[in-house]
Formats: C-alpha cells, sequence, structure tokens
C-alpha cells in the first residue's frame, strides 16, 4: 500500500495520541507526510472566530509526529468533526484517516453520535480507528 498523506484528526485526548503513534509508524514506515487536523464547533465562540483559529492553530502546531524525520502539515477547520474531517480528506486526497475512537458505549453513541463510525461509514479511503485498552482488562 502506498501512502502519501495520512489524516490524523486531533481532539487533545489520549486517544488522538495513540492515533498520532500509529500515523506516526505508518508515515515512517512510507515516506508519508501526516495531517493534523482540528475541528472546533463554530458555536464554541460567540465573535472573533479569527483570533480563536489563530490560538487553535497554534496550540496544533505543538503536535508532531513521534519521528521527526516525518514530515507534517496543519490544518484547523470549524464545524461539525465528522463533516469536516470528510471534508479535508476529500480536499488534500489523503490515502488513509488514522484516528482515535472514543469506544463510547450504545448509551453514548445515542446521545452524542459517533465521530469515528461516521467518518469510517463515509470516508473515500481506508479509517483506521484506534481504540485504548479497557482501564478494566
Amino acid at each position: 500500500m502506498k501512502l502519501d498523506r495520512i489524516l490524523c484528526p486531533i481532539d487533545y485526548s489520549d486517544f488522538s495520541t495513540a492515533a498520532n503513534f500509529y500515523a506516526t509508524f505508518l508515515a515512517a514506515s512510507t515516506q508519508a507526510e501526516i495531517i493534523y487536523l482540528h475541528v472546533v464547533f463554530p458555536e464554541y465562540f460567540a465573535a472573533g472566530v479569527d483570533s480563536e483559529s489563530e490560538a487553535c492553530l497554534r496550540d496544533l502546531q505543538k503536535i508532531r509526529p513521534f519521528d521527526s524525520n516525518v514530515g507534517c502539515r496543519h490544518v484547523v477547520r470549524h464545524g461539525h468533526p465528522a463533516k469536516e474531517i470528510l471534508n479535508v480528506a476529500h480536499e488534500l486526497q489523503v490515502d488513509l484517516i488514522a484516528m482515535g475512537t472514543h469506544g463510547r458505549g450504545a448509551v453514548g453513541k445515542l446521545l452524542y453520535g459517533s465521530v469515528a463510525t461516521a467518518v469510517h461509514r463515509n470516508a473515500e479511503c481506508p479509517v483506521l480507528a484506534i481504540r485504548l485498552p479497557s482501564k478494566n482488562a
């Protein structure tokens, strides 16, 4: 499998840290670039979206591949996470989406939906969903 671009959505959770680890491993193995994406719900900001976008980008740029030989870029979008992940994947013609999944139970999915499930069902490329081991296991 040839990978040129790997999209790694970041929500600053342990799940996205794990996804970054796998994305870095795959990128290092295939000389791919990692595209880090953070999606912000627009309603979180009553005003000043442009200045908030700059702050979000500065925060996102602190996320780096675990291997310094892997190239990356950073993208911030405003909107619904699943929709924006799919939009960026299509626009940038990524070859793989590596993302964390929070592994919510049935009630959590009913109340909040699952970004990973929506991305998996609608992506034009393969999706690698990383779930952390259960603390009870």
